[in-house]
């Protein structure tokens, strides 16, 4: 009857030992799934930031092209005036 004391003790032993290498096993598979969450959502935020900058670099861009029309418009009409006024 002793070795089955001895024998089961050993077991116990292996299965704490192996629960512990799960734990450890566990903590850094949760590391790594945070740390790849941290990135994921770091990413989307740069991809939104990034494409928000364009949005204001076109309406930026069709602003000015307008603001240039206006000029030219009001250029022309100027011109149109100063030639009606020259004729009178």
């Amino acid at each position: 009857m002793a070795p089955i004391p001895s024998v089961l003790s050993s077991l116990q032993s292996q299965s704490i030992e192996e629960s512990k290498e799960n734990k450890k096993r566990l903590k850094a598979e949760e590391f790594t799934l945070k740390k790849k969450t941290k990135t994921r959502n770091y990413k989307k935020r740069k991809r939104a930031h990034r494409k928000e900058e364009e949005i204001i670099n076109k309406e930026k861009i069709r602003l000015a092209k307008e603001k240039e029309n206006f000029e030219k418009q009001q250029n022309k009409i100027r011109k149109a005036e100063e030639k009606r006024i020259d004729m009178q």
